[in-house]
């Protein structure tokens, strides 16, 4: 949850939600042979109705791999994914 970042914005002032905007690392064999922006597509149309809901999901940062793609990051990044 990153929405303390975003208080300022215009569009989350008149929001009750401290729950806005997130930092999301979704791993899934679904990604393989996809591009980022397939697998982002798969990941917001999972969300569709949580992002169209008032005082939803604002925005999201996405970072999306393959169970091997994973593997291969180094054990600091993986820690500061979450």
């Amino acid at each position: 949850n990153e929405s303390y970042k975003h208080r300022h914005h215009a569009a989350t002032r008149d929001v009750d939600s401290t729950e806005t905007h997130f930092r999301v690392t979704v791993v899934s064999e679904k990604f393989s042979g996809q591009s980022r922006i397939q697998r982002q597509r798969l990941i917001y149309s999972l969300l569709k109705a949580e992002m169209a809901m008032e005082g939803g999901i604002h925005a999201l940062t996405l970072v999306t791999k393959t169970p091997e793609e994973y593997e291969v990051v180094p054990v600091a990044s993986k820690s500061d994914e979450s």
